[in-house]
């Protein structure tokens, strides 16, 4: 059996290379980037293969995309500081995770097709390539969990890689990485565990040095953080599990020290290089001030059978929506019950569901009651929110069922586990219907009792049906997050807009800094697309310099001192310096044309007529229009 296993092992692997490989050289991606042919007429856009480009993602196609471009334009390209985000020197590594041509790219494993291959079989690579490692690392994890049960490993992980939680954020926050490389520490420190010489050994203690190290530089605390606790009690779980016969040898402890101190050393130049970005994070109001204790989301238990439906409708749900109400889907509270099931009536002591079962507590009391200050700041939890923190708490719940399922052997009797799946599907019903009071119609609400019920009823009763429940479960995956993102092909066709091709000839002959006038979110991005330096592109954090000489006196410094997406100049002539909140990360910016002069803007792309605002300071000429837009260049008059 366990030849056969490694057999089946084997040729799944080669063909998931093989369809990553097609993957890249067709240069296929999960981007929404296609959203911009929307915002800028263009005949020669590439429409999805499959799926719909979806406008909820702006922080990938509108964001996070846009600087990979600016970062493919630089002299030399994929530059660690960059002047063409914010049209200042910018930290591309640390702030937003960007590839550069820099040694630290090797803890970004993912960004590095982007160097090795340019951008559009880069973008392939870095969307493919995270999907193909979250699979492999979590069926590495998996398999561990069930005792080594291969086809259950294997559908669990692509719940986990097609999760509602996984899709929707995509691109962004590292939440895929964190996923990878806490489940890789984990392998890694079960066969380090195992092994009993340095020969066995000195790949695990590779590994273990260099995941930890991917962990920390993810940079997203309000992940990090709480699934910090998610894998630090599965990897309690594998001491636990080993300690009895694990022997330390002094050539794999001196491995280890090296290999700790390489780290230690790698994140050191790390804060070193990016110190002043860091610096000027950690002063800002958002993200740098957030010092969030929790409580209030009650409504998280429910959210989970909601995300069934999110590929199908608009984006707009409850309280907000389809992006920051997205989950695992963790069927709660059947984890908890098949856990009180297994220790309680059974009686089987299981480490990992006790430990598992105290980060539930740990992160449930969290986001549901709160915790006071200094305990939100001894845990660290202070660094994330209660809807993040419960996006690792979904998680713990579907890995109690996971160790569950393959735990409690013989199943419940076919009685026993319908009257189970009859009340668990009521319970979710009702969790549903709370958590979404009018997002969830009734005919939603009997498609979730379904779901439940036959979810429920093949996971207790899972070791008598195997196929039809890896079916299942498979179709459920497809249908919840495998149509979240689009199959795009290369660039979707935005850089070949007659905008875009003004813009990069005026680029290529003169490379001074631009703004975006009359404009917001998600236009003031959209010269980044062709290289071009815009001050007021998305600033990740603020340009001091800049904003203090706009706001000498600090009064408006709630507003810039922040992480701004959206950022929008209106010139009127005659008009006082003035910036104040336009939305949710956004700002404005009103100003006299010379003004412009004096912040060293060289070209402006407007809607408006602005050549009628020249005055006997500055004259705007128009260099070329397209598409319905102006490029100016701003010149002092002499």
């Amino acid at each position: 059996m366990k030849s056969k296993w490694n057999s089946w092992e084997k040729r799944s692997l080669a063909a998931l290379l093989g369809l990553f490989v097609l993957a890249v050289t067709f240069e296929l991606n999960g981007s929404s980037l296609g959203m911009w042919n929307q915002y800028v007429p263009n005949s020669r856009e590439v429409s999805p293969a499959l799926g719909v480009s979806r406008p909820i993602r702006s922080d990938e196609w509108a964001v996070f995309t846009p600087m990979t471009l600016a970062q493919a334009h630089a002299i030399p390209s994929y530059p660690y500081f960059n002047t063409i985000p914010r049209a200042t020197p910018t930290d591309m590594y640390s702030i937003y995770a960007q590839p550069v041509r820099h040694p630290l790219l090797v803890f970004r494993p993912f960004l590095a097709g982007y160097v090795l291959l340019g951008f559009r079989h880069g973008l392939a690579f870095f969307w493919f390539g995270r999907w193909l490692a979250l699979f492999l690392a979590m069926y590495g994890l998996f398999i561990l969990i069930t005792n080594h049960d291969c086809l259950f490993s294997a559908v669990a992980s692509l719940l986990v890689v097609l999760s509602p939680v996984v899709q929707w954020w995509g691109a962004i926050n590292a939440l895929a990485e964190i996923l990878v490389f806490g489940a890789l520490f984990a392998i890694c420190l079960d066969s380090f565990m195992k092994g009993g010489s340095l020969r066995e050994r000195w790949i695990a203690i590779l590994g273990l040095g260099y995941s930890g190290t991917c962990y920390v530089m993810a940079l997203y605390p309000a992940a990090m953080v709480p699934f910090a606790y998610v894998f630090a009690a599965i990897s309690i779980w594998i001491v636990i599990r080993r300690a009895k016969g694990f022997r330390a040898d002094s050539r794999s402890l001196l491995l280890g020290l090296l290999v700790a101190m390489t780290a230690v050393g790698c994140l050191v130049w790390y804060l070193g290089l990016s110190s002043e970005s860091f610096r000027i994070v950690s002063g800002t109001v958002y993200p740098g001030r957030r010092f969030d204790c929790g409580g209030g989301f009650r409504k998280g238990f429910g959210l989970s059978f909601g995300n069934l439906f999110f590929p199908w409708t608009s984006s707009a749900v409850e309280d907000g929506n389809t992006f920051n109400r997205a989950m695992f889907l963790d069927f709660f509270p059947l984890g908890v019950a098949l856990s009180c099931c297994l220790l309680i009536r059974r009686r089987i002591r299981d480490a990992l569901v006790i430990l598992l079962l105290l980060v539930s507590v740990i992160l449930g009391a969290y986001c549901v009651a709160g915790f006071p200050s200094w305990l939100a700041g001894c845990t660290l939890l202070s660094r994330s929110t209660a809807p993040r923190a419960f996006v690792a708490l979904s998680f713990v719940q579907f890995l109690l069922i996971v160790r569950c399922s393959a735990l409690i052997r013989p199943s419940p009797s076919l009685r026993r586990a319908i009257v189970s799946s009859l009340s668990f599907s009521c319970i979710a019903s009702l969790l549903a219907h709370f958590a979404y009071p009018n997002y969830l119609s009734p005919l939603r609400l009997v498609l979730v009792w379904v779901v439940g019920f036959a979810g429920s009823f093949l996971l207790l009763r899972f070791h008598e049906h195997r196929i039809p429940a890896c079916l299942f479960f498979i179709l459920l995956a497809l249908a919840a997050g495998g149509t979240v993102n689009p199959v795009q092909c290369g660039d979707a066709g935005v850089l070949d807009s007659d905008l875009a091709r003004a813009i990069r000839s005026i680029v290529e002959k003169d490379n001074g800094a631009w703004i975006v006038e009359g404009e917001s979110f998600p236009m003031n991005q959209y010269p980044l697309l062709v290289g071009a330096p815009t001050i007021n592109a998305g600033n990740l954090y603020p340009a001091m310099k800049r904003w203090r000489a706009l706001d000498p006196t600090g009064e408006a410094k709630q507003a810039w001192n922040r992480y701004a997406v959206g950022i929008r100049f209106d010139v009127r002539p005659g008009a006082a310096t003035s910036i104040f909140p336009d939305g949710f990360d956004t700002f404005r910016v009103k100003c006299a044309p010379e003004q412009l002069r004096d912040l060293g803007v060289r070209h402006v792309l407007s809607r408006r007529n602005l050549t009628q605002l020249s005055d006997a300071a500055v004259r705007f000429v128009p260099e070329a229009a397209a598409d319905g837009w102006t490029v100016y260049s701003v010149s002092a008059v002499e």
